[in-house]
């Protein structure tokens, strides 16, 4: 090392020795080509040292070149030099200049140099003083000369150490021609200065095309970002780095190649160059992608598969599990790993699978189909059910290493099959039960599962000749032709309901889908009622209603009917037509339209003794429309609704208009009337003050007795029993209803009657005043009604019945809705309780769960329906030994049913009941598929009630629906639960996500203003050199020019009438104004050097970015830095005036800080306050041209101060626009920017705010006003 530098040293100061030679020296080739010249020697043709290299010495030397060379030549080759010879060079512009001119002979590295010292001939005036000048450049010439010999041998030296390293170097090269391996030599620089046979077989490139060409060549350029991240700042940190990188061949082949990287170091351990190694490795990179892609494929495979799977090794303990097998255990897949089947399944099955496991690894055979039920000790008391492969994993010397299992959880299956099996016990007992009808379930295939029945016998058919056949096998193909489209209805999940004739019954057909737990449909079921006898009375109805419209259509009489308000709603075509008006005039009007005042007020009289209930019959006088009065007769008929309310009238309206006329006329038809009395069907009878005075044959049929005068002298109630159906005494109502009869002239009726026989039957009976030889004598036309009433009750119970089961399958069908509609289990179970109480007419409805892991265990009341007066039971009741005979009961799923509870043999379940004041109990349990146990109560407290069958199968159908709504929920609950926590973890790694994208974007801003700083250090260092190169000479530079000056003046005081020459020449350079001039130039060179120095400083201080450790600094110098980097943004513009700094610096302590993060928050905060202020420069350059508003001036004050709580505060502000609150609140969010695109990236405050707070435990925020300004403050504590 110490050699080096005294080489340096020497080499330096022979360079200094040429710069201030006067004798002109030069170092060139034998063909004249120039490799090194002094000033001296250029100044002597007129030239500069540039222009000079580029000349040839022989040709500078004249036209007799040639033969002086070949003359010089031979001389140097005998003598190695040339003694002084006078000759002439040819100058710049042409002229001949007189030289005295030395060669030298000098062999280097088998080349010969020439070495020319030469010097111009002056003038002989001043021969002496030539003479002297001469012998002192002879004396430097031969200091030189025996430099120059030193040099030689020096060179000597150094040649033969080159051709030793041309040697090594050759050797090298035919080593790494030999290496396998692509061998490639970089500089410093990354160029390529080796490149080995290797690499060129594997890369495509031949030496001489990559040679000197930068290693980057060889990889892609989209990645060279990348690659220099990835490899070129780990080399340099660690000295060697090896990765595996994508490179790219000649032909633009992109493949895989493995580097190894190595950094190269001279003799003086200084970086000179790289070596790195390649090995393609594509086809291993294509190995580990396939074997990647089959590891996923059977990872995909083993953990998304819906049977478990599991591993264990020889020593049976678990090495790796699929969710599914975890689930089935119960048990996590991370508790799984490691352990024994002893630590996770039951003692029972441990020790049965044990013996299993050790028999398949001795024998090396699987066992394939394995049934295994047992409890999971993380649910105990639930039974599960798998079936179970297991097969031994053999090694390649084929001994057994561990066992795979392939496990298929069938509790489903089981539950399925048991729920099958008491399904169709179900239905075979509902069939069994059904009155009347038949229930068949069917398969996809139309095949029948199921038949079951009371009417499959009336027809022909039983269970054995349809179970396991087909539609078409059971009946004819007719029959199979029209059913057929029902049942792929009911398959398609429809419900179809029909009416066919099979055998000459009538049926009504319901065909509707069967489905499974997991609703999908399974097949269907076809329920069919006999309704053969319906189907007569309906025919019988339709008769009865055509009759009726019959005669309504062709009824002499008016018809007229009203509603509660006395508003018509229908009348007939003689009613219209006796009124003189049209059916649509009527409709709508009221009553009374039709009458004038005292017809109104009989008919309000009349009205309101027809809301009692009693038909009646009067006579009205009517207004028609064209003025005259119509007289008629009306006979009405009280109308309620279901509830029993008065919904209006009746009425046949007769046309008496002309009766007053006629009155003599019906007298003289008296005897005409009493024949027609005697021969009519109707039975007749004739009362008067006496009793019954005549009655026809009719009559005598009707009652029953003798002869007409077997009735003569009876009142009418001694043919009635005593009382009537409303209550009434039969002597007093049958004399209010012929009062009633005079007084409106007719009066119709319903009345029970009594038969000779002592048979009541029913009645229809119409009193009519009829005036006969001056008394009144009261007709009475009896129907007999009994075959109506007889058909009205059977028409009023098959209603009752059909709304019965029309309400029972309606609960059903709610019940299933909700399943389908809802998944609230609270909801479904409250309407339940609501439904079954509200259906059943029950006085308390509850539902109850049985609790057994409360200690000591409870029936728990969760929902109630009940009367009003009774007390709630809602709540937790302990079971203790009273009540367990009934819990016992229920827990194993039988059914309590109790008609009356003080017959019920068990006298403490008896005592439970009357204590709480139930009278009859239907309890029914529920067992859901996870097991819990639930239980529907019904009782009645009021009185004893019956429980049919068809109650009990309505209830434990709700059961079956409500066990399945309970399982719907409780599934519902588990996905829903799921999904939340699935959503929860979603939501996690969004965030992490943006965290993540945050941090990256942070990364790169840190990575760039890193770079940044390494760049603003490298600049700074290449100025500071010459400027210190400059700035160390200006003191120097000043003394001599001092100098100079002092003797130049000194001899213009000697010599004050210089020669003429001297005089001219003073005049030419004007030395007067340069004595004046040059001091200032040097000084105004010192205030440069030293603006440059300032600038070095605020650069090298500013370029502290990529610091890693906290230093103690004067916050100050990092602004001042800052701000005299942003010098250049704050000046003057042509756009705008500058913008004023102002300081107000505190008294600040040294802070321990990140100097280069603070200076780029400083940087940060400066350059938006800059950029706020030319936004707001430009905001009022519009405003002022539209409003003439006064220009704001523009100014950042800074200030600093030291807080009582021992921190630094930095405030930047700005009197630029200022923001607005939303702006504010998201100020510091990574990617806001107010900036238009491509002015700013949103990431310079949020990396501010995240270096002040979390770099420096410190505090970054802002304060702004619109149109006012903004102030941020960084608040930092003292260390």
């Amino acid at each position: 090392m110490q050699s080096q530098l005294r080489k340096a040293k020497s080499d330096r100061c022979k360079h200094k020795l040429l710069e201030v030679s006067p004798i002109g020296l030069a170092l060139c080739r034998q063909d004249g080509t120039f490799l090194e010249v002094n000033p001296a020697f250029a100044a002597i043709i007129g030239r500069t040292i540039a222009e000079t290299i580029e000349l040839n010495y022989w040709e500078i030397a004249g036209s007799e070149c040639d033969c002086r060379e070949t003359k010089y030549l031979q001389s140097l080759a005998k003598n190695n030099r040339t003694g002084a010879m006078e000759q002439t060079y040819k100058c710049q512009n042409g002229h001949l200049v007189p030289v005295l001119v030395s060669e030298r002979k000098i062999e280097t590295d088998g080349d010969s140099l020439l070495w020319v010292s030469a010097e111009a001939i002056l003038n002989l005036d001043g021969e002496n003083s030539i003479n002297l000048e001469t012998a002192a450049a002879r004396q430097c010439n031969s200091n030189l000369e025996k430099l120059l010999a030193q040099s030689a041998a020096e060179l000597a030296e150094r040649n033969e150490q080159l051709q030793q390293a041309r040697e090594k170097l050759q050797l090298q090269s035919q080593i790494l021609s030999h290496i396998r391996e692509s061998v490639i030599c970089t500089d410093i620089n990354g160029s390529i200065t080796s490149w080995n046979q290797a690499s060129e077989k594997l890369y495509g490139y031949r030496e001489d095309e990559v040679k000197g060409q930068n290693v980057f060549l060889i990889y892609p350029p989209e990645s060279h970002e990348l690659m220099y991240r990835e490899i070129v700042t780990p080399l340099l940190e660690n000295g060697s780095n090896e990765v595996e990188v994508i490179a790219c061949r000649k032909s633009g082949e992109q493949f895989y190649v493995h580097v190894s990287l190595s950094l190269l170091k001279d003799s003086n351990g200084e970086v000179c160059g790289t070596i790195g190694y390649s090995i393609d490795i594509s086809d291993r990179k294509a190995l580990e992608k396939e074997l990647a892609r089959k590891q996923a494929r059977f990872d995909a495979f083993f953990t998304d598969s819906p049977v478990g799977l599991c591993i264990l090794d020889e020593w049976l303990r678990f090495v790796q599990v699929n969710p599914a097998i975890a689930e089935i255990n119960g048990v996590s897949i991370a508790d799984h790993i490691g352990k024994t089947i002893g630590e996770i399944l039951s003692p029972d099955l441990t020790s049965n699978l044990e013996l299993l496991y050790r028999e398949i690894l001795e024998t090396k055979q699987p066992a394939l189909n394995i049934e295994i039920s047992g409890e999971n000790p993380r649910h105990p008391g639930v039974l599960r059910h798998i079936t179970a492969s297991y097969f031994p994993l053999l090694d390649e010397s084929d001994e057994a290493i561990g066992i795979g299992a392939v496990v298929i959880e069938t509790t489903d299956r089981k539950q399925t099959e048991e729920a099958l099996r008491k399904s169709e016990q179900l239905y075979r007992k509902l069939a069994s039960n059904f009155p009347n009808g038949a229930v068949m379930l069917f398969d996809r295939e139309l095949r029948y599962t199921l038949a079951e029945g009371t009417e499959l016998a009336a027809v022909g058919l039983s269970k054995e000749l349809m179970e396991g056949k087909t539609i078409w096998e059971v009946f004819p193909e007719e029959f199979c032709g029209a059913v057929e489209p029902n049942y792929r209805a009911a398959l398609a999940g429809e419900t179809v309901v029909t009416e066919f004739t099979y055998s000459g019954q009538h049926y009504l057909a319901y065909t509707l889908p069967v489905r499974n737990e997991r609703q999908e449909i399974t097949g269907g079921m076809l329920m069919t009622q006999n309704i053969s006898g319906r189907k007569l009375a309906e025919e019988a109805l339709r008769e009865s209603e055509e009759q009726y419209r019959r005669i309504v259509e062709t009824a002499a009489e008016g018809i007229w009917s009203i509603d509660a308000s006395n508003n018509t709603t229908f009348v007939n075509q003689k009613m219209s037509d006796m009124l003189g008006y049209k059916i649509e005039e009527i409709l709508g009007e009221s009553l009374f339209a039709f009458m004038d005042a005292e017809g109104m007020t009989i008919a309000r009289a009349n009205l309101k003794r027809q809301r009692l209930g009693m038909g009646e019959q009067y006579d009205y006088k009517f207004r028609r429309r064209d003025g005259s009065y119509l007289w008629a007769i009306v006979s009405a008929s009280t109308l309620f609704d279901k509830q029993g309310r008065y919904a209006g009238l009746f009425a046949m309206v007769a046309d008496i208009t002309d009766r007053k006329q006629t009155e003599a006329a019906l007298q003289q038809s008296e005897a005409k009337f009493r024949s027609l009395y005697e021969l009519t069907s109707l039975p007749v009878l004739m009362l008067d003050e006496k009793g019954i005075c005549s009655a026809n044959s009719a009559i005598v049929e009707l009652f029953r007795c003798s002869n007409p005068q077997d009735l003569w002298g009876k009142h009418p109630a001694e043919i009635s029993p005593p009382i009537q159906p409303n209550g009434r005494d039969s002597l007093n109502l049958a004399t209010e209803m012929i009062s009633l009869a005079c007084e409106r002239g007719n009066h119709r009726f319903d009345w029970i009657h009594r038969r000779a026989d002592g048979t009541d039957f029913p009645a229809e009976v119409v009193l009519t005043p009829i005036e006969m030889d001056d008394r009144i004598i009261i007709e009475a036309v009896v129907q007999d009604l009994t075959e109506r009433k007889q058909a009205e009750q059977i028409l009023v119970r098959s209603e009752q019945a059909l709304r019965q089961q029309a309400q029972r399958e309606k609960l059903l069908n709610q019940i299933a809705g909700q399943i389908r509609n809802s998944l609230d289990l609270n909801t479904i179970l409250e309407t339940a309780v609501q439904e079954i109480r509200h259906l059943m007419q029950l006085d308390w409805c509850l539902f109850s769960w049985y609790r057994p892991n409360n200690n000591p265990p409870v029936w728990e009341t969760i929902y109630e329906a009940k009367q009003p007066d009774l007390p709630s039971t809602i709540g937790s009741y302990t079971i203790d030994e009273t009540t367990s005979v009934i819990a016992q009961h229920l827990l194993r799923l039988e059914m309590l049913r109790i008609d009356d509870v003080s017959t019920f043999p068990d006298r403490e379940v008896c005592n439970i009941y009357l204590s709480l004041g139930v009278r009859s109990v239907l309890s029914l349990p529920i067992q859901t598929a996870a097991g819990d146990i639930g239980v529907i109560c019904c009782h009645q407290a009021q009185q004893v009630g019956s429980w049919s069958d068809s109650d009990v199968e309505l209830m434990q159908a709700v059961a079956d629906q409500i066990a399945i709504a309970i399982d719907h929920a409780e599934l519902y609950t588990q996905t829903r639960t799921t999904a939340v926590r699935a959503q929860a973890q979603a939501q996690q790694l969004e965030q992490t996500l943006h965290q993540l994208q945050r941090t990256q974007s942070q990364l790169i801003q840190s990575e760039k203003m890193s770079s940044l700083g390494q760049l603003v250090a490298g600049v700074a260092h290449e100025i500071n050199n010459p400027v210190n190169f400059i700035y160390g000479n200006l003191t120097y530079a000043n003394e001599y020019t001092q100098s100079l000056l002092d003797v130049l003046k000194l001899y213009q005081q000697e010599y004050p009438q210089p020669s003429a020459a001297i005089l001219e020449k003073i005049e030419v350079a004007e030395i007067d104004y340069l004595v004046e001039d040059l001091p200032k130039i040097l000084s105004s060179m010192k205030v440069g050097a030293d603006r440059i120095r300032d600038i070095v400083l605020s650069l090298r201080n500013f370029s502290r970015l990529d610091e890693a450790e906290m230093k103690r600094v004067d916050i100050h110098e990092g602004i001042e830095s800052t701000l005299l980097i942003l010098q250049n943004r704050l000046k003057n513009k042509a756009d705008r005036p500058p913008i004023h700094v102002v300081k107000e610096y505190g008294k600040l302590p040294e802070l321990e800080c990140y100097p280069g993060q603070l200076n780029q928050v400083f940087m940060n905060l400066l350059g938006n306050a800059i950029d706020a202020l030319e936004t707001e420069i430009n905001s009022s350059k519009s405003s002022r041209k539209n409003h003439s508003r006064p220009a704001k001036k523009l100014e950042i004050r800074i200030r600093t101060e030291v807080t009582d709580d021992r921190s630094i505060i930095v405030k930047i502000a700005d009197s630029g626009c200022g923001m607005s609150e939303e702006v504010q609140k998201r100020l510091f969010d990574p990617f806001f920017t107010t900036k238009p695109i491509g002015k700013g990236t949103g990431l310079g405050l949020a990396i501010s705010h995240s270096i002040v707070v979390e770099k420096h435990n410190g505090q970054l925020s802002c304060y702004s006003v619109v149109g006012e300004g903004t102030e941020f403050a960084i608040e930092i504590p003292l260390r």
